[in-house]
């Protein structure tokens, strides 16, 4: 059966590509031709460019975006070549008339995982919902809006389009509760990195050429400034005397402190979270990749997106607190990981029929 995956492929971030290589392959481990429908909506275009002119023509910033992009050039080809090779991206889609071609092309389209009914990331575009000339089977998984409140634009979107699926699935509880509120029907499934084992992706991990130091360190990641963070990695690292490693998936630099690794695409990413002695992050996938390993997570959630992860302690048996707090996920069980897996594939077995 060919399935159209609709999600955020494009993008030069560790999760967004995680979960997309995820579903595929364990859509594919099924004997299904899961394919990703490359898709790129037009606020993001040039979120992920290598060229400052198309963010800016003021020449203060095309410069210092130069000076990044310069730094970030080896990490670019590494997420480039694993969009290609690994997700098989074919030609770039723009327009929505060619998507809806191409969706309709498919036996089923899955929209998800990820953010994908997040206007604020999107814009006001009804493609993720899914256009009303997509008239093949549709299903989502594991789709999250990102937030706890839906906005005009989305109410509409959800009650003109979901009613028109054959099943829907969210990440998040509070997706769940949203959608119980304009009588949806959805099923809470897990993020799709757990559709795989932690033998998968110690077999996809790999060690960036740039790490010397591999007996013991921290990985800070965050994709914004964090000072709560930055202070309690530095003093852990310079207590412990070990190295800080810190990462971006664009190299921008969030913190002028530890050692700043700009060789690190999707692989290196998995390597650099099941070899640290402890994780520092705001990013829902590093604590997901964090619970995979049973890693000591120090997290501190983003202001309004911290239900993703609760959900996801949730169902863990977690505790979510509020605020900069450590978390031992080594207490969470391996049969609690398994179980949590076995919503996603108990979801997808009965759907992909």
């Amino acid at each position: 059966m060919k399935i159209g995956i609709l999600t955020f492929q494009f993008a030069h971030n560790y999760g967004a590509i995680l979960q997309t290589y995820a579903l595929k392959c364990y859509l594919d481990q099924l004997g299904h031709n899961a394919v990703v429908v490359n898709y790129i909506p037009d606020k993001l275009r040039k979120e992920y460019s290598m060229n400052p002119f198309d963010y800016s023509k003021n020449l203060k910033i095309v410069l210092s975006l130069t000076v990044r992009n310069y730094r970030r050039r080896k990490q670019n080809r590494l997420f480039i070549q694993f969009q290609n090779n690994e997700l098989g991206l074919g030609q770039k889609i723009f327009a929505v008339d060619q998507l809806i071609t191409a969706l309709n092309a498919c036996d089923i389209v899955s929209v998800g995982s990820d953010q994908v009914w997040n206007t604020d990331i999107t814009g006001e575009i009804k493609s993720y919902f899914l256009e009303k000339d997509v008239y093949v089977k549709k299903i989502s998984y594991a789709a999250s809006f990102g937030t706890d409140d839906l906005n005009k634009f989305q109410k509409n979107a959800v009650n003109e389009s979901l009613p028109m699926y054959s099943k829907v699935s969210v990440r998040e509880l509070q997706a769940q509760r949203i959608l119980e509120r304009n009588s949806i029907q959805s099923e809470l499934v897990c993020d799709p990195v757990f559709l795989l084992n932690r033998a998968d992706w110690d077999v996809f991990a790999r060690k960036p050429e740039s790490v010397t130091n591999t007996d013991r360190f921290i990985l800070m990641y965050g994709l914004s400034e964090n000072n709560s963070l930055e202070k309690a990695a530095t003093c852990y690292a310079e207590a412990e005397g070990i190295p800080m490693y810190v990462i971006h998936p664009t190299a921008q630099r969030m913190t002028n402190k530890g050692i700043h690794l700009v060789d690190v695409g999707p692989r290196e990413f998995v390597w650099l979270i099941q070899h640290a002695e402890k994780v520092y992050s705001n990013s829902f996938h590093a604590t997901a990749f964090s619970a995979l390993y049973g890693k000591t997570l120090v997290y501190d959630s983003v202001k309004g997106l911290g239900s993703r992860v609760a959900s996801l302690f949730n169902f863990l048996g977690m505790n979510f607190l509020d605020g900069i707090n450590e978390y031992n996920l080594v207490n969470i069980p391996e049969s609690s990981i398994a179980a949590y897996g076995q919503t996603g594939k108990e979801f997808l077995s009965k759907t992909l029929i």
